[in-house]
């Protein structure tokens, strides 16, 4: 006994020593970042990350030789831009003489990188918040261990003409009593103003390139020659010393690419009226040096989340991040109306519109006429509960239910257990007790009626017209791994089985790959039994898969009521990602990996876990949580064509992308 409690106490020390250390490094990281951002000037400093952002739309290749989960990592790196005082508004000479800033940038990146290792260290590598081996304190620390996480890493999901839908349909109905009068817009006016604000930038970062390439063509042509045999290497030489590149036309090449970013209100004169123009900027833009003066780490609070435009001079606006434009105007907006009297009305009508959009997703998978809506039931009362949608198809039951209440960004809570168990509650587990409810009433009858809202008859459900059950549920936001590990929260009986939990981005993108009943109906039954034991965060991972291989049977690599779990590699989503560039006619490579899928393995044993890849004992290692960080062994190199393969730290991401860029 006291040996045990010295190993204990051994322990502890180490705990708090590592995470002193560790915190210690975080605040020197985030002290470097912020003095080297401060270095460079604003504008080339953005410029140079929306052109990474552009290209990581455009090329799949381009996107994968980018850090993991860049896009979060580059809006913290925004953010502490935009805390900056910008220079005059325009560039100054000496920047464009000096080039030492490109290194610079790349610096700035990879600090920002390694700022986010350090945090995912930290999370990692203890066994719960106080450092205690309670079994309820690391169960509690789990979930607010995979809610930072995937909210410090991961950006809200979703491609923009999903967010477009989502900003016309939530808030249009608010114009004439809301948006009008307070605002001077209507959302179709800040929908109509930022597409022509991307067309814009587009049209200027093509000449741009145009203009590029009209430099360098005569160069181009020269190579060209070299590679058929008509010009000698040393003929290329003599002709580069006898036409040297303009550096005039270089210089304004560049300032090409910075003005690539920033519009100027006159441009939107002829179609706008003007009142209407500077009410959008004045409710979206900021002053230079006005916002995030409390902004330092990833933790804190990023003004920029409702910000999208820096006045840099009078008319003229910096746009940070036009990728993610209209992400950030959806949070912008709802972030107005949420802080607004409409509160109360908009969460009515976000509800409605939920509803809406998986009846729109359901009718295009079933028959219409078999979904049935808003039915009303009850053993003493008919209409003393409701279920959203209730579908009957070749006798097999769906039952679904939608929620619209979001989880609470635990990046700003710090992964606050109560605020997520009970955001969990009021929508996910709230919902499947809905479904249970409605299940054991048709269970309970011969023949299950249900009514509408006026108490008129709506359908008759048999108990003997079904062989299974299918549990659905349907959430406006996205839960994470909360979600797709019901695992983690979910209160249930064990005989009864798992509910499926998509949100509606996900669902609309599901249904259409799998827009069969049948195709539907069988990937449900599948998912429900493989919670807890294959391991995403992402739905559509497990749906990617599914289309890849068309099963979700593991059985082959696991083994019944076994602690061990399987991590599926991230990229299987990426097949929506590839439809999304094919339907906006961008070039990308599909890669096919003919072997079959490689799952990640993870056994946990007391305080002992492995990680490796099923079917190659040389990946696998054993992290000891009972010893000090710093004498963790690190994951071995996997080399070759190994380099493609799930990283063993149980990250999803590719080893190439993931544990080898901190080798």
């Amino acid at each position: 006994m006291t040996e045990d409690f010295e190993n204990v106490s051994s322990y502890y020390a180490d705990f708090l020593k590592y995470q002193k250390e560790t915190e210690e490094q975080i605040y020197k990281l985030a002290e470097e970042i912020e003095s080297k951002v401060k270095l460079i000037n604003p504008i080339i400093l953005v410029s140079n990350l929306n052109h990474k952002m552009i290209n990581s739309v455009q090329s799949k290749k381009y996107a994968e030789e980018l850090p993991t989960d860049f896009a979060r990592k580059f809006l913290y790196i925004y953010g502490l831009i935009a805390k900056q005082s910008l220079r005059g508004g325009e560039l100054d000479a000496e920047y464009l003489k000096e080039q030492s800033w490109e290194s610079d940038v790349e610096s700035i990146i990879s600090l920002t990188n390694q700022l986010y290792s350090s945090y995912a260290d930290l999370w990692t590598y203890r066994p719960s918040i106080s450092g205690s081996f309670d079994r309820n304190e690391i169960e509690d620390y789990q979930i607010r261990y995979l809610s930072f996480l995937i909210a410090l890493l991961q950006d809200e999901l979703g491609y923009s003409e999903q967010f477009k839908d989502r900003m016309s349909d939530y808030f249009s109905p608010f114009n004439d009593s809301f948006f009008k009068p307070k605002y001077k817009f209507t959302i179709e006016d800040c929908l109509k103003i930022s597409v022509k604000i991307v067309d814009i930038i587009r049209k200027q970062y093509v000449e741009y390139i145009k203009h590029f390439h009209d430099i360098i063509r005569p160069y181009e042509e020269c190579r060209q020659k070299l590679l058929s045999g008509e010009m000698t290497l040393t003929e290329i030489k003599q002709y580069g010393k006898d036409n040297p590149i303009d550096i005039k036309l270089l210089n304004e090449n560049s300032r090409m690419f910075y003005r690539s970013f920033i519009i100027k209100k006159n441009l939107f004169l002829y179609d706008y009226k003007e009142e209407i123009i500077d009410a959008y900027f004045n409710c979206f833009a900021f002053n230079s040096g006005e916002i995030n003066q409390n902004f330092r780490h990833p933790t804190d609070y990023n003004e920029l989340a409702i910000k999208i435009f820096e006045r840099i001079a009078p008319d003229n606006y910096l746009v940070y991040n036009p990728s993610y434009l209209f992400v950030r105007l959806y949070t912008a907006i709802e972030s107005i109306v949420i802080l607004s009297e409409l509160q109360i009305k908009y969460y009515k009508n976000r509800d409605k519109v939920t509803e809406a959009e998986t009846r729109n997703n359901l009718c295009k998978i079933f028959p219409e006429e078999g979904i049935y809506q808003n039915a009303f039931y009850g053993w003493d009362n008919v209409r003393d509960y409701e279920t959203d949608f209730i579908i009957l198809h070749n006798r097999k039951l769906i039952i679904c239910e939608v929620k619209a209440k979001s989880l609470r960004d635990p990046l700003y809570t710090y992964g606050n257990t109560d605020k997520i168990r009970n955001d969990f509650k009021v929508s996910i587990q709230k919902a499947y007790e809905q479904t249970i409810r409605t299940r054991d009433y048709i269970l309970s009858e011969k023949n299950a009626r249900f009514v509408d809202e006026r108490g008129k008859h709506l359908c008759i459900i048999p108990s003997d017209a079904f062989d299974s059950i299918i549990l659905l549920v349907i959430t406006a936001k996205s839960f994470g791994q909360l979600a797709t590990d019901l695992t983690l929260l979910l209160k249930k009986h064990d005989k009864d089985p798992y509910p499926i939990v998509f949100n509606v981005f996900d669902f609309q993108l599901l249904v259409n790959k799998l827009n069969s009943p049948d195709k539907f109906i069988d990937y449900c039954i599948q998912r429900s039994k493989i919670y807890g034991i294959v391991i995403s965060h992402d739905e559509l991972d497990y749906v990617g898969y599914y289309i890849e291989y068309g099963s979700l049977d593991f059985s082959l690599y696991y083994k019944q009521d076994s602690p061990d779990q399987i991590m599926l590699d991230g990229n299987y989503s990426e097949i929506f990602d590839d439809d999304w560039r094919r339907e906006q006619g961008l070039d990308f490579e599909i890669s096919k990996d003919n072997n079959g899928p490689y799952l990640t393995e993870i056994k946990r044993q007391d305080n002992k876990i492995t990680i490796g890849i099923k079917g190659m004992p040389e990946t696998y290692e054993t992290l000891d949580l009972t010893e000090p960080a710093g004498r963790f062994k690190p994951i071995k190199k996997i080399k070759g064509r190994g380099r493609n393969l799930p990283c063993p730290c149980g990250s999803g991401k590719k080893y190439k992308h993931c544990c080898r860029e901190m080798e």
